[in-house]
């Protein structure tokens, strides 16, 4: 009897993440779910984009020195840059996002990020940006 409960536990169990595997692959390619799953997930801005992307670093022990930039403009991303390897500084990404709506026919949406050791050794934020169409 126990044998038979484990067996149809772990078949129950290979089933749900079989279909909980393909339903997020078949998503992530042809948005499978609907957009009210999408809009709630934390990584998705509906009806924003980002226009511009910003790296500040700030001193720890300098306590006239702040990470935070002006929080009706930016958006900070809350992790630390240097992963806390750096014991009295530390470093995080501000984007800068619009509504859809709001764009105008000058405005500079960022497409790609590339981040990496610069020549002199500081950390460098290489952006592409493309003109609104």
């Amino acid at each position: 009897m126990t044998r038979r409960i484990v067996r149809t536990i772990t078949q129950l169990t290979a089933a749900a993440l079989l279909a909980f595997v393909v339903i997020f692959l078949l998503d992530r390619n042809f948005r499978l779910l609907p957009n009210a799953v999408h809009e709630y997930m934390p990584q998705h801005n509906h009806g924003l984009v980002v226009t511009d992307i910003t790296v500040k670093s700030c001193n720890k022990v300098n306590i006239f020195s702040s990470c935070k930039l002006d929080p009706e403009v930016w958006h900070r991303i809350d992790k630390n840059l240097y992963l806390g390897n750096a014991w009295v500084s530390s470093a995080y990404i501000h984007v800068q996002r619009k509504k859809e709506e709001d764009l105008t026919a000058d405005d500079k949406v960022v497409i790609d990020v590339k981040m990496g050791i610069e020549t002199g050794g500081i950390m460098g934020l290489a952006l592409c940006s493309a003109a609104r169409e």
